[in-house]
């Protein structure tokens, strides 16, 4: 499995990496809706939920 020489688990560990950060990408793209021109505001709402207040009348008027 060696490339030119290289070890075999440095070619190992450099797959590994490539495959975490393809995983974060891909959850980076899910979690974060690209429909929101605001991401600052989907952040408060979901804070909001988090918090149990849930969304507030200014929110709720902006999405009429």
């Amino acid at each position: 499995m060696a490339i030119a020489g290289t070890p075999w688990w440095a070619v190992a560990a450099s797959a590994l990496a490539m495959a975490l950060v393809s995983a974060a990408v891909l959850a980076a793209q899910i979690l974060i809706p690209d429909q929101s021109a605001d991401k600052l505001d989907w952040w408060r709402e979901v804070l909001r939920y988090r918090e149990g207040r849930g969304r507030t009348q200014q929110s709720q008027r902006r999405e009429d």
